[in-house]
């Protein structure tokens, strides 16, 4: 299972993949929701990596200790280095490695950190939003299925939209580290994130 997204310094990044085959469904602990990727709001020399799995997680909903998650961050230069950090679930326990040595070990729902790098691990409210009934009446309208209806995006007016995953929950990975480590001190300002789930 793979996700990609692709990260400026400037800007925030998202890759969503929320649609699978059978195989994956069986197996919602390797199934990647979404990736983000954005700089840190507490501190802009920080990077902030996100991973979501498990569709419609609930409280029993664990992460698989068979399955590695892995996100991978690449200096967008097509020939730069390729940094990989993997974190392994035992129950409620988690260890998350990094490049340069980095090191974090906690339990779910809990923070791991020490000065260069902290993990979060657990249960959270899905942050994806998707208007599944606005997108099936633009897809209607747009293929020419529906002539009247709903405007573009089902939105008359600049009504909100209605979250198909309001109220839903996935398990997330949450990393923050110095953006320097993947960076090249700062000398590389894109970033190629992407994320994978490896059974072991």
């Amino acid at each position: 299972m793979r996700a990609l997204a692709l990260l400026s310094f400037a800007t925030f990044a998202i890759a969503a993949d929320h649609a699978d085959g059978p195989a994956l469904a069986e197996d919602p602990a390797a199934d990647i929701l979404d990736i983000y990727t954005f700089v840190s709001p507490n501190d802009a020399a920080r990077l902030v990596l996100v991973m979501t799995v498990h569709p419609f997680a609930t409280v029993t909903s664990r992460f698989s200790p068979r399955v590695d998650y892995i996100f991978h961050v690449e200096q967008n230069t097509g020939l730069g280095d390729v940094f990989d950090f993997r974190c392994r679930f035992d129950d409620r326990a988690y260890t998350c490695i990094g490049p340069d040595g980095l090191e974090a070990s906690g339990t779910l729902d809990a923070e791991a950190s020490d000065a260069t790098f902290r993990v979060w691990a657990g249960l959270a409210d899905n942050p994806y939003f998707f208007d599944r009934e606005a997108f099936a009446a633009s897809r209607a309208r747009l293929s020419g299925e529906a002539a009247d209806g709903p405007g573009l995006c089902g939105v008359e007016g600049g009504a909100n939209g209605r979250d198909f995953y309001a109220g839903t929950n996935a398990l997330a990975i949450v990393l923050e580290f110095p953006s320097a480590l993947v960076s090249g001190g700062g000398e590389t300002p894109q970033l190629l994130v992407w994320g994978r789930t490896v059974r072991r």
